[in-house]
């Protein structure tokens, strides 16, 4: 936004501070806009060039002058008034976190945007403030690694996005990794959701009923239909995601892993699923009990742990692990 744009927000603030019933002192002014007292001056120098009809009042009984706008022109304004976009340090790192440069809306195109957006909402921000934003955007630092490359997809996901809010039925072209061919069916997106760099989507297939995850790089092709759906009334895609260890939906399964002394306050430190209990052994050890989805997922993450986890139970998720060490002694033995 240019230096120009800034000053007619300023004026327009200016302008919905005059306009209120009781005016606004200059101190008001300074607060309202974040400017020093010089400055609200020339804002009020600027208002009345412009041919606001500005008049100063001094209430009985104060000391304190205020200036307001004729009421009657007053009621022949438009509606200007404009939010109060001043933020305190904490809601602007908030804010900044949110549209940082993620992975996932960096490589899918939405980064320019986000940075755009970023230079616009600075400019609405109290002078004071722009000043913390600019040194907040300093204590961060992002990268890309791991993550998916969406700079292809972005029409398909700005698509898939407008599907979803108007639920509207799409014709898919999707690579199946696991069968290693393409298929060709109808969706009914219901949510994106994110996971270790991915980004993914909920989906309803009309010809089962099931609800199943896409991953969103592997969409070849979309296209929206006019025909719409019904959202699923027992479908609760936080309760889905709180189940699922990873990306997997499949049935939830009670999990126990022993965890080494040497590993075990680094297994504390995180939450590993919605339900789990940390049972801690005089030794040191601790064994992580938990109820979740994905084995084969669970299998691959008990594996990172190397000889500091042994999974207990369930039995086939300790089968599972035990092939795969036996796969690799083959390999590195």
């Amino acid at each position: 936004m240019s230096d120009r744009m800034h000053q007619i927000v300023k004026l327009l603030r200016a302008v919905d501070l005059v306009a209120r019933a009781q005016g606004a002192t200059i101190k008001d002014l300074e607060e309202g806009l974040g400017v020093k007292r010089s400055s609200v001056y020339r804002e009020i120098r600027i208002l009345e060039q412009l041919g606001f009809p500005l008049y100063t009042d001094r209430p009985q009984g104060s000391r304190q002058q205020r200036w307001l706008l004729e009421p009657g022109y007053v009621q022949r304004l438009p509606n200007i008034s404009l939010p109060d976009v001043r933020m305190t340090v904490s809601e602007m790192l908030a804010l900044y976190m949110a549209l940082s440069e993620s992975s996932i809306t960096r490589s899918a195109g939405f980064g320019e945007r986000l940075d755009g957006l970023m230079v616009k909402l600075r400019h609405c921000f109290p002078e004071e403030m722009t000043e913390k934003l600019g040194r907040i955007q300093t204590l961060f630092v992002f990268t890309s690694k791991f993550s998916k490359d969406y700079s292809t997809k972005e029409d398909i996901i700005g698509d898939l996005s407008e599907a979803m809010l108007h639920q509207n039925i799409c014709l898919v072209r999707y690579h199946a990794f696991s069968e290693d061919r393409v298929n060709h069916f109808k969706i009914e997106p219901l949510h994106f959701f994110e996971h270790a760099g991915g980004l993914y989507a909920y989906v309803r297939t009309p010809k089962h009923g099931d609800v199943i995850t896409l991953a969103v790089e592997r969409i070849m092709d979309l296209k929206v239909t006019d025909q719409e759906f019904e959202y699923p009334k027992d479908f609760d895609p936080q309760m889905r995601l709180a189940q699922a260890f990873g990306v997997t939906s499949d049935n939830a399964v009670f999990v126990r892993i022993r965890f080494s002394k040497d590993q075990a306050r680094y297994v504390k430190e995180r939450r590993w699923a919605a339900k789990q209990r940390i049972v801690e052994n005089e030794d040191g050890s601790l064994v992580l009990e938990m109820t979740t989805a994905g084995l084969w997922e669970i299998a691959r993450w008990v594996l990172t742990w190397g000889g500091d986890a042994e999974v207990l139970e369930p039995d086939e998720l300790r089968v599972m692990v035990a092939n795969e060490v036996g796969e690799l002694a083959g390999i590195y033995l």
